[in-house]
């Protein structure tokens, strides 16, 4: 994975992947809780999440 330099802006690459409708309406509903309105933020924010705390767990 290439580093990023400290002023480098963070490169967004679009990635398709699927959904069942109930995955949709706990994806909108996790994020109009949050007060997100674009369901792609609430994806790269859960994502984000997930992530973090899958490190610490890692690490504990």
């Amino acid at each position: 994975m290439k580093e990023l330099q400290a002023h480098s802006k963070p490169v967004h690459r679009r990635i398709g992947t699927t959904f069942t409708e109930s995955e949709l309406d706990q994806i909108d509903e996790w994020g109009f809780s949050r007060r997100i309105r674009d369901r792609s933020e609430a994806i790269r924010r859960l994502v984000s999440e997930a992530l973090k705390a899958e490190v610490k767990t890692a690490t504990d």
